[in-house]
């Protein structure tokens, strides 16, 4: 029992930042051996080679704990430096910027920017992959954009935006203004796919769905408290729409009134609409739905709610969007519609 203290003492001068796997399991082949296990007897529990537990035995009673700690390793040399990682990382930036059918950064294309730009000849596909995350450049789907998109009006609304909202706040001067994002999105029997986790290397199969019946999430949320609405509409129209703000408008309080921004779509700029008094509409520009931060929230609702459902009914696609819609809390929806779109290049 005395190797066993000597062992607990010298362990207590180990710094917890130096614990690792390693040491864990060299410490414990000197444990078996100060509770009297013989080298050969630990190797065979351990399933060491053999000569390893007096290895590390001898080295311990010789050079003390020290010994069985990792030793730094400073490995092969990287074939590139940073000087180059950078000019690399500016190459992919200025083709991603220049983003279109003709310029799709595949990984050959970005083989053949290290060959050109080191002295490194040839990279193999798995080596080219290592080297990527370590250096942080990691194989992404671009975000969409519609063809139409111009960023110069995007820019020149948002540049206006606090403009418009005062006009409102002074038209409802003493109520307490909440600013809200509206959106539809459609669902159904098009089955929707999503990322899973499966072990190596099994793919798992599932079952599709090819029907045409749908159905539409009318949805309004708010960035800084959370606080959101939702109603399963069977069409997106006008009529559908006054449905749902004039349902929306019975939970606003008296002394509060909602800016909605939404896109420009016919069912809510239709002259047909009649906005409840507690409601203001700012449209957001053209083929913008970057702009809309429930967009994020479309995303992840259907990703992990509505993700390889089969529905059997009209009645089933609404009890299966339901349950999933009653999930969300308003902490979930205060995350997603703050979360961060990663930065565009255009």
């Amino acid at each position: 029992m005395n190797n066993v203290q000597q062992l607990m003492d010298d362990l207590k001068r180990i710094p917890q930042n130096k614990l690792s796997f390693n040491l864990l399991r060299r410490l414990f082949i000197i444990f078996l051996y100060s509770l009297g296990f013989s080298e050969k007897k630990i190797e065979t529990l351990l399933c060491l080679s053999r000569g390893r537990a007096n290895y590390w035995v001898s080295n311990y009673k010789n050079n003390g704990i020290y010994f069985l700690l990792d030793k730094p390793r400073s490995g092969r040399p990287s074939f590139v430096n940073k000087e180059e990682v950078e000019i690399l990382k500016t190459e992919i930036i200025q083709l991603n910027s220049e983003f279109n059918e003709e310029k799709v950064v595949h990984a050959q294309i970005i083989n053949s920017i290290i060959e050109s730009k080191t002295k490194l000849k040839k990279f193999s596909k798995s080596g080219l992959y290592k080297f990527l995350q370590r250096t942080l450049i990691r194989r992404v789907v671009p975000r969409t954009k519609h063809i139409k998109n111009d960023p110069e009006k995007m820019a020149e609304w948002i540049k206006d935006l606090p403009n418009k909202i005062n006009e409102i706040k002074v038209k409802n001067t003493g109520k307490k203004i909440n600013i809200d994002f509206q959106d539809e999105s459609r669902f159904g029997q098009m089955t929707i796919k999503a990322g899973i986790w499966s072990p190596f290397p099994i793919r798992p199969e599932f079952k599709t769905q090819m029907g045409y019946l749908n159905s539409w999430i009318y949805a309004t949320a708010n960035k800084d408290t959370g606080k959101y609405f939702g109603m399963i509409l069977p069409n997106l129209n006008v009529e559908n729409m006054q449905i749902f703000i004039n349902e929306y408008s019975k939970t606003v309080p008296k002394n509060e009134h909602i800016i909605m921004i939404l896109d420009g779509a016919s069912a809510h700029k239709s002259k047909k609409l009649i906005l409840p008094q507690n409601i203001s509409f700012i449209f957001l520009p053209s083929f913008s739905p970057e702009l809309n931060p429930i967009e994020r929230l479309w995303s992840y609702f259907k990703r992990n709610h509505l993700s390889f459902k089969i529905y059997k009914d009209y009645q089933d696609l609404v009890q299966k969007c339901s349950s999933g819609w009653n999930q969300l809390t308003q902490k979930i929806v205060k995350s997603i519609m703050n979360s961060k779109p990663k930065a565009s290049l255009c």
